[in-house]
């Protein structure tokens, strides 16, 4: 059978099994949802958020031939031959389907002594190779955190015949991070400067062997290989008059130096202390809850817990594109100002005192080579593929691809100015 066949079969099974989902496999989890001893649950439904297969892109077309940059790099705006064959790059990467995950919102109606009330959770099916997050609930890693930061509660992990675990999880309700003000990602970033910093400052960092390392080969300007090939096909194409918009000559140049920088940079991260992070914090990943008085920072989804230097927790904050998109170059660069002191304050509150330049170094590194090397992809296919342009409005904003194309540039401008900033304290500071 078929890879994609079997894959196919795994998936029917598990929906399969969500159907049968009984009353009698509910009726414990209701109750610790609503926290009694005794609710008759009247109906419930079991929708689908993520139910699907899960693709990571490969990087070659159907027979294994790769797309190797023109040797003429001296493209004209009136010679689109480089461009077609980039774009035909693109659109001949295939995917590699897996399994992955998939998620429930489990809801319905109880009747607990005489009142009719509302419940809810997610359920989040995964596979046997993927179970970091099951574990960091099982471990109570998470159970210690500041006053203000919270997580959400699993009620239950349980083992299926096939070998996928089933998390039943707290839908967390509150307003999500994606409609914060600007101050409220500040102060998100101060709470998580409050749990970073217990550890830089005398706790002891766990060690569990499940527990993930950062930075590691897979993430966003980590694959050197894949990015050498992307700054290649971007200087056959880089007079194309919408990638011009985004590759201007400074910034063209600007990421040229920073890929020559990238491995004293990953060498320099390594070196900085280390502290358990989240490693996940992307807006969809936040929810904000008022309790007592105060706002809580609430994070989901802990499934890429793990170890990381000083500063790359924040990094997601200061570059969600999602969320930039409707701010001006002038606001974020004071969101980035903003989330780097607020996260400070929260590092010193928690105990760390240690070199201010360490932090900065780690901060500006990780956004530099995440978001301006990590985003090579995006941005070549963005501006050469005409079916990516829809994805392209629902990322990067309603707006002329032009314009956006125009954003980016600038937004690259403010990744290599952290770059620079980063070199410059390698070059300063003691990293022993």
């Amino acid at each position: 059978m078929k890879t994609d066949e079997v894959l196919d079969s795994r998936l029917a099974k598990r929906r399969a099994a969500i159907q049968s989902i009984d009353r009698s496999l509910l009726s414990p989890l209701v109750r610790k949802v609503l926290e009694t001893d005794s609710a008759d649950i009247l109906d419930w439904s079991c929708d689908p958020i993520q139910d699907r297969l899960a693709a990571q892109v490969s990087r070659s077309n159907q027979s294994g031939r790769t797309f190797p940059a023109p040797k003429d790099s001296s493209l004209t705006q009136d010679n689109s031959d480089a461009a077609d064959q980039v774009r035909q790059m693109f659109r001949a990467e295939e995917p590699i389907w897996q399994l992955g995950r998939n998620v429930y919102r489990v809801a319905g109606r109880a009747r607990v002594q005489d009142n009719i009330v509302n419940w809810s959770f997610i359920l989040k099916v995964q596979d046997d190779e993927n179970q970091r997050e099951r574990r960091a609930y099982e471990s109570g890693l998470l159970s210690d955190l500041p006053e203000d930061l919270n997580t959400s509660q699993c009620y239950g992990a349980v083992e299926q015949p096939d070998g996928d675990y089933w998390l039943w999880l707290e839908e967390v309700t509150g307003e999500p991070g994606q409609s914060w003000s600007v101050e409220r990602l500040g102060l998100a970033a101060r709470h998580l400067g409050q749990f970073n910093g217990a550890y830089l400052a005398g706790r002891p960092v766990p060690t569990e062997p499940w527990l993930g390392s950062w930075p590691g080969t897979s993430w966003p300007g980590g694959n050197g290989e894949d990015v050498e090939n992307l700054l290649s096909q971007l200087k056959s194409v880089q007079h194309h008059p919408l990638i011009a918009r985004a590759f201007p000559q400074d910034v063209a140049e600007g990421l040229d130096r920073l890929w020559v920088s990238r491995p004293r940079l990953l060498a320099a991260l390594q070196s900085l202390p280390k502290t358990l992070a989240h490693s996940d914090i992307h807006l969809r990943n936040l929810f904000s809850r008022p309790i007592k008085g105060r706002d809580h920072t609430v994070l989901i989804d802990r499934g890429a817990i793990g170890t990381a230097p000083l500063g790359v927790e924040v990094h997601k904050l200061t570059a969600s594109f999602r969320y930039l998109r409707n701010l001006e170059m002038g606001q974020i660069r004071d969101l980035g100002d903003l989330v780097f002191s607020e996260y400070l304050s929260g590092l010193r509150e928690a105990g760390w005192r240690g070199d201010t330049r360490q932090l900065r170094l780690g901060y500006a590194a990780t956004v530099s080579l995440c978001h301006g090397l990590g985003e090579l992809r995006s941005l070549l296919r963005g501006g050469l593929d005409e079916r990516a342009r829809d994805r392209v409005k629902k990322l990067w904003g309603d707006r002329p691809i032009e314009e956006n194309m125009e954003r980016r540039g600038e937004l690259l401008r403010f990744m290599l100015e952290l770059a620079r900033e980063a070199e410059d304290l390698v070059e300063h500071i003691s990293l022993n």
